[in-house]
């Protein structure tokens, strides 16, 4: 069997990412959820309003990456 007759193309209908990032302090994870965040965004075309809840006050530098 060929893989474009097993799979079909990705496509997004609602634009709802649930995403979640683990790891030690200083590791990395906002900086990397915020890039796989501003890649997904682009790539899909969405112009929604982004959501960022983070409970360690941790996210303020992220302003300006956004």
């Amino acid at each position: 069997m060929k893989l474009n007759e097993f799979a079909s193309s990705l496509v997004s209908k609602n634009h709802f990412i649930k995403a979640s990032f683990g790891g030690f302090q200083g590791a990395g994870k906002t900086r990397t959820a915020t890039e796989f965040i501003i890649g997904t965004y682009k790539d899909l075309n969405c112009s929604k309003p982004i959501l960022i809840i983070d409970n360690e006050k941790g996210s303020r530098f992220l302003i300006p990456i956004l």
